[in-house]
């Protein structure tokens, strides 16, 4: 069993950038949305990044809370995702906090996809 003691999560292998998606905000934007609609049901994220330049297709998502964290990745690892099997680790906070200083401050607002 693992202890997590923070609600900081990576997601691999969300996506494979082809030529087409290079440079493509949309592809961004809309890939966000159908990372946060997969976390609302287990309590949504108050941070999302994207990485465009990772060939491992990582997708970084700080939940509200620990027990978030926990259900995101308990659903959402091992799951087919854009014709993708996907995995889910944890971050530890200050790995998570030095590649996104802006999300130390991220609390208590859930995003909302922008399709809202």
């Amino acid at each position: 069993m693992i202890l997590v003691t923070c609600g900081l999560v990576i997601l691999i292998n969300v996506f494979f950038l082809s030529i087409r998606e290079l440079g493509n905000s949309r592809f961004e934007i809309e890939l966000k949305d159908e990372v946060l609609e997969a976390c609302a049901p287990h309590g949504g994220a108050v941070h999302i990044f994207v990485d465009m330049n990772t060939p491992s297709g990582n997708v970084y998502v700080k939940c509200p809370s620990v027990t978030a964290a926990v259900a995101a990745v308990t659903n959402l690892h091992g799951r087919w995702f854009g014709g993708r099997v996907i995995a889910c680790s944890y971050i530890p906070v200050l790995n998570y906090h030095s590649l996104f200083p802006d999300a130390m401050a991220a609390q208590s607002v859930v995003l909302e996809p922008s399709r809202k």
